[in-house]
């Protein structure tokens, strides 16, 4: 009679190990990083801007390592500016620095894609993040963004 207490014992110290196993890795494990966006208005997201602009992809550099957070650097052209820094003109090639968060970054099948990005200037380079707000340059243009252009287009004369 004393093997099915014996069974019993041998089941439940595994079972009792096999949690305590699982709650000490939980309890060491680094914490995951989600990233969620926030998607504000157009409006709010130009008057954040330091620079919008269509921008077609000339050169993709790899991802950094080692970084939780990983980034690259595109070379873009810029196509059509909406708002810019006064060092920036349409025709230029720029380097850009995308924040990815742990999204997957860019690659060769990027170059030639184009976007309408809204991007901030960080020590002078000019930079997006993977929640940054864009738009399709191949649909029309809100009539907030022709807005914006006119006064830069003016601001340069």
């Amino acid at each position: 009679m004393a093997q099915p207490r014996l069974r019993v014992l041998v089941h439940t110290t595994s079972f009792v190990l096999f949690a305590a196993l699982v709650l000490g890795a939980a309890a060491f494990a680094p914490p995951a990083h989600a990233c969620s966006c926030y998607h504000p208005s157009l409006r709010s997201s130009l008057e954040s801007a330091d620079f919008v602009a269509d921008l077609r992809v000339l050169e993709v550099r790899p991802l950094e390592e080692g970084a939780m957070f990983g980034g690259q650097y595109l070379l873009y052209r810029v196509e059509r500016v909406y708002k810019a820094p006064a060092t920036i003109a349409e025709g230029d090639e720029i380097w850009v620095y995308h924040q990815t968060c742990n999204s997957a970054g860019y690659d060769a099948t990027h170059v030639g894609g184009r976007h309408i990005w809204f991007m901030g200037v960080r020590r002078g380079v000019p930079e997006h993040h993977f929640c940054s707000t864009s738009l399709d340059p191949y649909l029309p243009v809100p009539h907030l963004l022709l807005e914006s252009r006119a006064r830069w287009l003016e601001s340069r004369q």
